[in-house]
């Protein structure tokens, strides 16, 4: 083989605008005393397999991201899938052995979209399939996605002798717009203490509600009323504006008419007199604060019309048989609320007295 000369490289004409300044081996053929021709070829050939080398890395850090996905979603989830919509493909990856189960049931020698979807004509309950197939329409998908990372449906699936609840979640392909991953996480024993807890709190809520509910009238209890007062004496030592008055009433003779005509009567008598309030004061909570004794917090609508509605009271009270009287609250003379009610008391036993007389 003849030996190359070594004659001084001359610097080609087209390699100085045309040869990227980033790629290193454009300027091999000045770093070695060789013919230029053919190293600029070679260098030529090593960038263009370096280019298609970072190429396929590029595309193998995208795989890696999406197994990575993957991995990540497969310690809190049964079943894990990618799909390719474009290619019709499924991948998937089972972690739940019943599933698992099902899975090894089906002939594989369908394609992978066929068998992803007899796995979950096996899996979703009969009854949540037509409404399955609707939220995963892959236009509804694809939009649901467009506004937020993830989308999330319900759907009961046949496992046990009892379906479980699974929550079904998609998360796109941020490298392939086609491209969807897709988890099963049973969250049916989550879905029961929430559930359950739900009827905890309707419990305690009915609880409440019937320790602060007097057992003859319906209507607010002693234990009502103390709250009330106390939160009014805490309103009152912040500064806010207060405007109330309260409404004290008694009925008369109720223990004559127990005398006489017995517990069940007087007890009407009771429910009778507390309608009358009821229907009087409509915007105002009433509250049985003792036997034959009521009390009624005016407030915004009826608390401006106090004056007729009193009077309303008054001739109430001449037919049904009872006393009442009111106080509104005064900043210079009630230093709490308990102050109010017992001018609204003493006002209750004048008109009482007045009655009798």
């Amino acid at each position: 083989m003849a030996k190359l000369r070594k004659n001084k490289v001359k610097k080609p004409t087209f390699a100085t605008n045309a040869m990227p300044k980033s790629i290193f081996f454009g300027y091999i053929p000045y770093m070695f005393d060789m013919n230029s021709d053919f190293l600029l070829v070679a260098s030529l050939l090593v960038t263009l397999v370096l280019c298609i080398k970072m190429l396929r890395t590029s595309k193998g850090n995208a795989v890696s991201q999406r197994t990575a996905i993957i991995s990540m979603l497969s310690a809190d989830y049964d079943l894990v899938c990618y799909i390719n919509a474009k290619k019709n493909k499924v991948y998937f990856n089972i972690m739940s052995e019943a599933i698992a189960e099902i899975e090894n049931d089906i002939d594989k020698s369908l394609p992978s979209n066929k068998r992803f979807d007899v796995l979950l004509r096996n899996l979703i309950h009969p009854d949540d399939f037509p409404q399955f197939i609707r939220d995963v329409n892959r236009e509804k998908v694809t939009e649901a996605l467009t506004t937020k990372p993830s989308y999330t449906i319900h759907a009961r699936v046949q496992l046990h002798k009892e379906p479980q609840i699974y929550a079904i979640k998609f998360v796109k392909d941020s490298h392939k717009s086609c491209g969807f991953v897709v988890g099963f996480r049973n969250i049916d024993d989550e879905m029961r203490k929430d559930e359950e807890n739900r009827r905890l709190r309707k419990d305690l809520r009915a609880t409440e509600l019937l320790a602060n509910k007097d057992a003859l009238t319906g209507v607010n209890n002693t234990t009502a009323f103390n709250a009330k007062v106390k939160d009014l004496d805490v309103r009152r030592e912040a500064g806010q504006r207060m405007d109330f008055a309260f409404v004290e009433c008694d009925v008369n003779n109720l223990k004559t008419t127990n005398d006489t005509q017995g517990h069940e009567a007087g007890n009407e008598l009771i429910k009778k007199c507390c309608m009358v309030f009821c229907e009087l004061f409509k915007h105002s909570p009433v509250y049985r604060v003792g036997g034959d004794e009521f009390v009624i917090l005016l407030q915004n609508h009826d608390f401006d019309n106090r004056e007729i509605l009193m009077r309303q009271l008054m001739e109430a009270g001449a037919k049904e048989d009872f006393a009442a009287g009111i106080a509104v609250f005064d900043a210079e003379v009630d230093p709490n609320a308990l102050s109010v009610l017992k001018r609204a008391d003493a006002s209750m036993y004048q008109n009482k007295k007045k009655m009798k007389s």
